[in-house]
């Protein structure tokens, strides 16, 4: 069998007959993903090298051949047709198939693939049940394997970590954020995803601030085909989760207090994937009988007759007890909330086009 540096082989794109193009949504219960497939197809010449040994057909060896210069790398190289490229599409698979008159000749073809956009689960539409991927099918072509090349890739880990101060939801500086203004702990503490998790500091994608969330970021170092040649280059892909939408509506004045904006009871706002902690407690701050002018002291929420503790809800700027102006739900019956932002912000406008 012949090497590749005996031969001179020249690869061609095929235009005609080439480039079909597909794209494909599955799922269920509302849960859509979209991918999109393409094949392309290749001419492949070989010819003696000018000094080397004489070559016959038997001494061409497909399984080298399709791995030649020139022809796309599996899960390396990006999809490439008429001097579009398109780098979401890699190479997943190639076939070749020896030309039935001409024993230099070769055509190949190659399959490409995206990754899969969208959220939740579901299959893909029109994919095969299990019964059909085990019935054979007969091919002529040969199934290779691209194991030139290793594929570089990569993707962030996020750990997390009790966060004791946090910026308030929308910026605006940071403060401790974790215990009510009572000094309670709180049962749920405030954690962060380091690394990756970062939230849209701008309206980005028709959502206003902080209701995207970008999680684990992955790269893969491709080849890029270009006028000048094939250049190294990476592909990122990002996922990104956007918050249930939902309104809170605001029980007190000023709360939760956000700085640079003033909320007034019965405004409503989208907190997008800022964490909300209820001001409620055991316990509540009151003025010192023995010492008005000095600082509050700290008082269960206990009855004078029974002794009985229960909860009660808490101013967030003093920590004084608050009571409702009614207890049949028509009133402000409810808590307020402190709001935490504990994600970076960053404006996804810089690295994210869309569409």
């Amino acid at each position: 069998m012949a090497l590749l540096t005996d031969m001179d082989i020249t690869v061609c794109q095929r235009r005609v007959e080439s480039a079909s193009y597909k794209q494909s949504s599955g799922g269920q219960g509302g849960q859509r993903k979209t991918k999109v497939t393409a094949k392309t197809k290749y001419l492949v010449v070989v010819k003696e090298k000018s000094g080397g040994p004489t070559l016959s057909p038997s001494d061409l060896n497909p399984l080298l051949i399709v791995n030649a210069a020139g022809l796309p790398r599996i899960g390396r190289s990006c999809y490439s047709f008429g001097g579009l490229i398109a780098p979401f599409l890699l190479c997943n698979s190639k076939q070749i198939e020896r030309d039935s008159e001409n024993g230099f000749v070769f055509h190949v073809s190659a399959d490409w693939e995206s990754i899969e956009v969208g959220v939740g689960g579901g299959g893909q539409s029109g994919e095969e049940t299990p019964q059909e991927a085990l019935e054979p099918k007969e091919e002529d072509e040969i199934q290779t394997i691209d194991d030139i090349d290793p594929v570089v890739s990569f993707n962030t880990s996020s750990q997390e970590f009790v966060r004791y101060d946090c910026p308030y939801m929308d910026g605006g500086g940071s403060r401790q954020s974790w215990k009510l203004p009572t000094g309670t702990p709180f049962e749920d503490p405030i954690v962060s995803k380091v690394r990756s998790f970062t939230i849209n500091s701008e309206e980005w994608n028709g959502r206003l601030w902080g209701q995207w969330l970008c999680a684990e970021i992955e790269a893969t170092q491709v080849t890029v085909n270009t006028a000048d040649g094939e250049v190294d280059m990476w592909r990122v892909s990002y996922q990104l989760h956007l918050s249930p939408k939902h309104e809170v509506e605001c029980v007190v004045d000023g709360e939760p207090y956000v700085p640079g904006k003033a909320f007034n009871a019965g405004d409503k706002f989208d907190p997008g994937w800022a964490v909300l902690r209820p001001l409620v407690d055991t316990f509540y701050k009151k003025e010192d009988p023995d010492t008005p002018s000095g600082p509050d002291i700290l008082v269960p929420n206990s009855d004078v007759k029974t002794g009985y503790v229960e909860a009660c809800y808490i101013y967030e700027a003093t920590g004084r007890k608050r009571t409702p102006a009614s207890t049949d739900g028509t009133g402000d019956d409810r808590p307020s909330y402190m709001a935490f932002m504990p994600y970076r912000e960053q404006n996804f406008n810089d690295f994210l086009q869309w569409p």
